[in-house]
């Protein structure tokens, strides 16, 4: 069952649990004899304990999901909102180290002829966006995962009137079929690592200790947290999915659900790389100390030693016919 369905299911119960309470009162009518009366009011304040404690589970449910759906909101329209608009509206200058992939309309006749047909067209572009399933292991795992693609700059036209800075995305050519595609990728880390902080924060567990630095007191917070997270991040790619098929729905242009795809951690590294392999990145900190830096750099060495079959997977997974 979804999070989200669970949020629903909770709310039903409590409304329902509630609307009874006049109905077992008069079900259960007062009697002299003592026994009788006592066994009415403990089933009456059974149904109000449950009803106050359903109330407050969903409340707290419910704030969860609206705080990672607005982490969702605002990860869409400042970034992935942003650049599919530069892109859709051919507004874009995209830049691979110094390979130009694509110039910006308004730009062109400053490009050569020969270099404007080396480029990619707008159909030709696409963007994937790399969700983990939870905010430590796999968050951590997804990050390093970039690493094995090369960085893209993405830079608005000098003639634009989108008030837009220039965005740092993965950038990944794919030439299948004869059919060739620029792919952006995105993890996201910011985003993600911003929910993990949070989390953290509250429960008053240092980011930058490594899980064996932690008090006795920090490790039973630490998996707490883990354990809530393990939802945050479903919850985010919902939120992320409606949104894009909302806005395409009304879109005359090339809809976003048509740009943007995702995908999630274990989709890309099924049968590539096993959660034995990365899941001490859980119990790393946030500092670079030797001792995580030479943690992160065993998972690393595995990722390169793989990094054809995982691009093999994006290929395979991301990308729509064109």
């Amino acid at each position: 069952m979804k999070y989200a369905d669970k949020v629903v299911l909770i709310a039903a119960i409590n409304t329902i649990l509630v609307a009874a309470i006049p109905y077992f009162a008069v079900f259960f009518k007062l009697s002299d004899d003592a026994k009788t009366r006592t066994e009415q009011l403990v089933y009456l304040s059974a149904i109000v304990v449950i009803s106050v404690l359903t109330l407050f589970i969903s409340r707290k449910a419910t704030r969860n999901k609206a705080r990672i759906e607005g982490f969702a909101w605002g990860y869409f329209y400042n970034f992935i909102y942003e650049l599919s608009e530069l892109i859709i509206e051919e507004d874009a200058n995209i830049q691979l180290g110094s390979k130009r992939l694509k110039t910006a309309a308004s730009e062109k006749k400053e490009v050569s002829e020969v270099d404007l047909q080396l480029e990619y067209s707008t159909e030709q572009i696409r963007m994937l966006i790399i969700v983990p399933r939870d905010l430590y292991a796999d968050y951590r795992l997804a990050e390093l995962i970039s690493n094995i693609f090369e960085d893209v700059i993405i830079t608005p036209s000098k003639n634009t009137v989108f008030p837009i800075r220039k965005k740092v995305m993965k950038g990944l050519e794919i030439n299948k079929g004869g059919r060739k595609s620029l792919l952006l990728i995105d993890t996201p880390p910011t985003t993600m690592r911003a929910m993990k902080l949070y989390q953290e924060s509250c429960c008053n567990v240092n980011h930058n200790d490594a899980f064996d630095d932690l008090d006795k007191k920090s490790k039973t917070q630490f998996q707490k947290v883990v354990n809530d997270c393990r939802n945050f991040a479903p919850i985010f790619k919902e939120a992320l999915e409606y949104i894009i098929s909302s806005l395409s729905a009304g879109m005359k242009k090339q809809p976003y659900k048509e740009l943007i795809n995702m995908i999630t951690i274990d989709q890309l590294i099924r049968n590539i790389i096993n959660e034995d392999e990365y899941r001490v990145l859980k119990l790393i900190g946030d500092n670079i100390g030797e001792k995580n830096k030479n943690e992160k750099q065993k998972v690393i060495e595995k990722i390169n030693s793989r990094k054809q079959h995982l691009i093999d997977r994006i290929e395979e997974v991301a990308i729509v016919p064109l």
